[in-house]
Parts: C-alpha cells; structure tokens; sequence
C-alpha cells in the first residue's frame, strides 16, 4: 500500500472470530408461519415447520477499532488513485436512505442524524483494505465534513453489522454510521443506532461482563463493510466493529408482503402444549397464537440461566430499530439468531434480549427461554425489566406503520401473558424502578404507567419509532377486546372456590394465579380438581380428618405409613377412613360390642338406626367373617354410596341431589371410586357459576 494513502486514521483490525453452534432455521417458505390453526385453538401453538437441516453456525467477526480523528480530519483530501486534492462529489442525505434504516423521528433520539447535505468524497473500495498479512486496514480521507471513514474491511459474506466498546450500557455513545456492499453494488450510509436496553442492576445479565453498544443492523447479504464517525471528537475506549452471518435456509420462492399475502401455502399447526412446571397441561383459547419456538428459529443455549420475576405487572413494546427488507420468515429468523449471538457474545448478556420477536407478517417468536410460561427477566428496558414482558416488533417503525397482522399478534400477545396475572390491558401499574443508565426515572422512583407501554415511556429513545408509537392506542384496545382477561377473572372466583372446598382455606396468591393462569387458558375444572385432590395438603387432609372424625384423636406416626401409602397406590383417601372403622379402637369406642359396632356403622354411614334384626343379622357373621367384612359391606352398599354422593352435592352445589343426578352418581361412586364423584361434581358447569357467585 502506498504511503499517500495513509492519511492518519488507522483502523486497526485483528480478526477474532468465534463459532457459536446453532441449529439452523427450519425450512419455511413464505412469510407467514402457522396461519390456519388445526389445534383446538391453543393460547400459544408451536407452528408446525419441517424439521430443521444440519445444524451450523453463526459466526461473530469481531475488529478492534482504533481511530485518530484529529489526523484524519487534519488530512486534506485526495484523490485516490492520483493522490491530487479532489473537489468534494455529491452527498447521499438522510432523506434519500430507505425509512426503514433512517434515524428515530417524533422522540428523544439516542444518536445523531446523518448530515443531510454536506458534499461526501467518492471512495475507491477496491484501493482499500488490508494491508498484506499486517492485519492493519487504513482510514481513507473524510468523505464529508463530518463524517470520517474507515477503510473497507472485506469478508467472506455476514448479514448483521453492530458496533460495541467498553463502559457501562448507554455510556459514552458515539455517532456512527456504516455502509455494505453486495458484490460491486454499495449502499447507502445508515446510521448505527445506540441500544437503550440494559439489564435490571443484580440479575444475572448484569453480573456478565458487560459491553455499551449500537443495536444490531440487519443488512442483508454483504461481503464488504464500512465504518463513518460523524461528529465526533473523542471516540469511547475498545471500540469493536462486529460482523454477523448464519445460514439463511429455506426456500426463498415464498417471499410475502406486509399484509401477510404469500404466494406459498402457509404451515399449519399441528399441537400445542403448555410449557411449565405446574401445572403442565395443555391450553386450549381461541383465538390462537402460532409461536415459532427457539429450537426453531435455531436459537443458541443461554450463556447463563436469567431471573425470573413473580409476577407480570406490564408488558414493553419496541421494535428492533433494524432493517424492514426482509422478504422472507427465513430471513426474519437469521435476523434474529444474529441478534442473539450479538447480545450473548458481543454484549454479554444471559440471551436474547427480548421475551419475543414479532415480525411483520405477525409471526411471533419465543425469545428468552421460558418467556412462553414464566415472567422470564429481560434485558429490553433498563430499570423496568423485572416484572414486565418485552415484545419487539422486527424491523425500523420509526416512518413505517407496522401492519395490522404485527399489531394484532402484539396485542394479542401482551393480552395472554397479562391476563396470566390478571392484568387489565388498558389499566395502569405504579411500579418503582432501580433506576438505569438510560432511564427516564431514577432508581427508587415511582412511574405510573400504562400496563401495555413503549420503552420510550420509560428511557431517552425513540422506541418503538414514532410510526410504532402511534399505534399503542390500538395495541391496547386490542388487547383488551379479547376474552383472556373476563376468563382469568372468572378463573380466580373457581380457584377461590376449590380451594375452600377441598382445602379449607383461602388461596394462596402463586396458587391463585398458578391454577387461574390454567383455567382462564384452557384447562378443565376437573383437571384442576384432580391435581388438586392428588396434591399433598389434601392428602394429609384427608389423613388428619380420618383420625378426628373415626377415632377421635390426634394422628400418631403411624400416619406417615397411611401417607405412603396413598402415594404408592395401595389405599386412596377414603381407604384410611374406611379401615379405622375395623380398628379395635374404633371397636372399643363403639362399645366393645358386636351390637354397639353395627349401630355405630349405621349411624355414621347411613345416617340412621339399625333396626334389631339388622343388629342380629351382622352379630351372627362377624365371629365368622371379622369386623371389616361387616365394614365393607356397609359402606359398599347402594344407601350408603348414594348418601356420600349426596353429601358432595351439599358440599359443592349447596343443594340436595335430583333424583336423575344422584342415580348417577352413585353408581359412579359404586364402579369408578368416590374420587369421581368429586371431579364430577366441582367440576360442573353448575359448581363453576355457583363460585361465580360465591366468590365475584
């Protein structure tokens, strides 16, 4: 390289590429993921793609940066080729750049503007770039008055362009800018947005190693790179150009637009399943909404394992600040598997920064791992992460409006995981922020926000756009148009309910909104009853009830044996209570007589006198055939059977049982087990209006 062309910036760059391992997207072959359901209307399906080809990897190609502004502005320009003073050609303005890249408009921006019309030097691509094997690329002359340029760093082809240095998130910002080029064609300058996203102070985001840097910018296939400083006197220190690439796979033929039109048929959903720890059922609300999974997406293992908070309070809306050119649901996940490889390895953070992606077709992806069941801590608000979901819609809606299928699936997005905690859509929350490098709020103040609000709401940024921003009104009203919040209300008066019944007491506030959750979501009454009568408290309810009521006492140790029991199978519930009554010390409290045993049994069982030949009947057998024959045949019998089943509709109902529905149940009771009848009875249509009522 000739010394002309050194004019004093020096980018020097050492290559340190590392491989993450991912699998790559599955084959997806228009826009829309997952458009006519096939489940039975799942709050959250997983679309159903092919199975994703050989795994691969996505590549972070990470190149110090060091730039010696006042050198480079110091040098007159020249002529490339010549090396003669060149008069300056003309600007590519902020203006004539695609929308979907320009700055932030209608809000407080993180970054400056592109000069919008100060006259730019023509650059010679091809005369720069490495110089031999040094590993050294030069700084051509400024193009611009501004703007100072690097030289041309050339790869081996990336999609993904971002740029990071050391300090704390949002410190430091520089104006940056940069430009590709796809074979001989370059683009535009497009500005590098600063991220305003941060994570909570003392989660596991935070405690990583943690670099300040510009949002990813998605640029579609280049081979070629380069880095403009406008403005700037001062750059911050360990300043890193990263350029990401992963395979793109699918078929592209499918491309669609923004109204989600595809000339390809769209996938379909298969199933669905709720994935959590308790309960794990399977969810079934209308309308659906078609999630495409991490394992899908070709999403990378968490470097470290994020918080999860208690509860959900709000949900965030923003939007990537990136590129709106992609054509295809293939592309929207490349993006998006390198904005996770960006925040893992460039950044530091757990994961991904969001809980989910939305595209512009209004395709949802999982973010974060777990974000799907669990109020999983990200990294999209600094200070109010904890507590609230972050959504961010794919692509640059600072001019662009986001399309009514990336509205609706926001909406209806923010609705299910708020209703999970019943959260009104259009209420607010008062919630008291640790404070954030980019946050409107110090730490220990208290915000009264919207509980659908946009990170603008909340930190110095423009996000979600302003175009994005104007719909939030919309975004609400969607959001509370459907069903899931009136569900989850009515939900909680069951869950209050069942818990009285069979527990004894009030809900606690995780069982009320564990069990709400999975009523108001598709979980059955009788589902719920079950788990509740398998669970531990009710086991040893039953248990401790049996000892006071039969035998008139405390339980001793030999509890625990009952309690094992129960769980390995071999006695139910109603077992322990029905064998005490042929213990000798049930025996010596009826009087120590054959006589006093059968009037005690008929009283506790039948709820009337045994007549005399009833006493002389059983007293001549149960020499023969022992106290428990004369147990089980008593408690086995049609009156006695139809008097418990009739007990549980006083107990459920408040009412005495029909004829028709007592027939039935106890011959219910008689074949299948008392448990039944109990999962019958509380989980009726006529149990669940009753607690409406009981409980509004």
């Amino acid at each position: 390289m000739s010394a002309r062309k050194l004019l004093g910036a020096v980018l020097a760059v050492t290559v340190l590429t590392s491989g993450c391992a991912v699998s790559t997207s599955p084959t997806v072959t228009d826009g829309v993921v997952g458009g006519a359901s096939t489940s039975t209307g799942a709050l959250f399906a997983a679309a159903a793609l092919p199975d994703p080809p050989s795994p691969s990897e996505t590549v972070v190609e990470d190149f110090d940066v060091v730039v010696d502004l006042a050198s480079a502005r110091s040098a007159a320009p020249t002529d490339p080729e010549t090396g003669a003073t060149s008069e300056p050609g003309p600007s590519a303005t902020s203006e004539e750049a695609d929308p979907s890249t320009g700055p932030e408009t209608g809000g407080p921006s993180t970054g400056p503007e592109a000069p919008s019309s100060v006259p730019e030097q023509p650059l010679a691509p091809e005369e720069s770039g490495t110089d031999g094997d040094d590993g050294t690329v030069v700084v051509d002359q400024p193009d611009v008055e501004e703007r100072t340029a690097s030289g041309v760093v050339t790869t081996d082809g990336f999609q993904t362009v971002a740029v990071s240095w050391t300090g704390e998130p949002g410190s430091d910002a520089p104006a940056l800018q940069v430009r590709t080029r796809a074979g001989e064609e370059w683009s535009d300058w497009s500005d590098l947005e600063t991220s305003d996203d941060g994570p909570d102070a003392g989660t596991a985001d935070a405690l990583q190693e943690q670099r300040s840097g510009t949002d990813a910018l998605w640029v579609g296939e280049a081979d070629a790179v380069q880095l403009g400083v406008v403005g700037q006197d001062a750059l911050p220190a360990d300043l890193r150009l990263s350029l990401i690439s992963s395979p793109e796979s699918g078929d592209e033929t499918g491309a669609a637009d923004a109204s989600g039109a595809s000339s390809t048929q769209k996938a379909v959903i298969e199933d669905a399943a709720y994935r959590g720890t308790a309960p794990r059922t399977v969810l079934a609300a209308a309308p659906a909404v078609n999630v495409i999974t991490r394992a899908q997406w070709g999403a990378r293992a968490e470097a470290c394992t994020p918080d999860v908070a208690q509860r959900l309070v709000a949900a965030v809306v923003h939007h990537t600040a990136g590129s709106n050119n992609y054509s295809t649901a293939a592309q929207a996940m490349q993006m998006i598997r390198n904005d996770q490889a960006y925040h893992i390895g460039t950044r530091g953070w757990c994961d991904l920064g969001y809980n989910f992606v939305v595209d512009k077709w209004g395709n949802i992806y999982e973010g974060r791992a777990g974000s799907l069941e669990r109020p999983v801590i990200g990294v999209h608000a600094g200070g109010f992460n904890t507590s609230t979901v972050g959504i961010s819609m794919l692509g640059d809606y600072s001019t662009v409006t986001p399309s009514a299928a990336t509205v609706d699936a926001v909406s209806r997005l923010a609705s299910i995981r708020l209703a999970a905690y019943g959260i009104n859509p259009q209420g607010s929350v008062s919630y008291t922020t640790g404070g954030g490098e980019n946050s409107r709020y110090p730490a220990g103040s208290t915000a009264v926000l919207p509980t659908i609000f946009a990170h603008r709401d909340t930190a110095f940024t423009a996000c979600p756009g302003q175009a994005g921003y104007n719909q939030m009104g919309t975004i609400r009203a969607i959001a509370s148009s459907y069903s899931y919040g009136s569900a989850y209300k009515e939900a909680q008066s069951v869950v209050n309910a069942l818990y009285q019944d069979f527990l004894g007491r009030g809900v606690d506030p995780t069982g009320l909104a564990t069990w709400s959750t999975a009523l108001a979501s598709g979980t059955s009454q009788s589902q719920l009853v079950a788990s509740l009568t398998s669970s531990d408290e009710y086991v040893w309810k039953r248990i401790n009830q049996a000892y006071v009521e039969v035998l008139g006492r405390q339980p001793d140790p030999a509890s625990n044996d009952w309690y094992v029991g129960v769980r390995r199978g071999t006695v139910t519930v109603d077992d322990v209570a029905r064998r005490f009554y042929s213990s000798q010390e049930f025996y010596n409290r009826s009087g120590a007589t054959d006589a006093g045993l059968v009037s005690t049994l008929y009283s506790v069982m039948l709820g009337r006198s045994a007549g005399p030949s009833e006493i002389a009947f059983w007293e001549s057998r149960i020499p023969t055939a022992g106290r428990a024959a004369l147990v089980d045949a008593i408690w086995f019998s049609y009156e006695a059977a139809a008097r418990r089943a009739g007990t549980y509709y006083q107990t459920f109902l408040q009412r005495s049982p029909d004829p028709t529905g007592l027939a039935t149940w106890t011959d219910a009771l008689l074949r299948f087990g008392e448990g039944s009848v109990r999962v019958g009875i509380a989980g009726s249509v006529e149990y669940r209006n009753k607690a409406l009522v009981r409980f509004p």
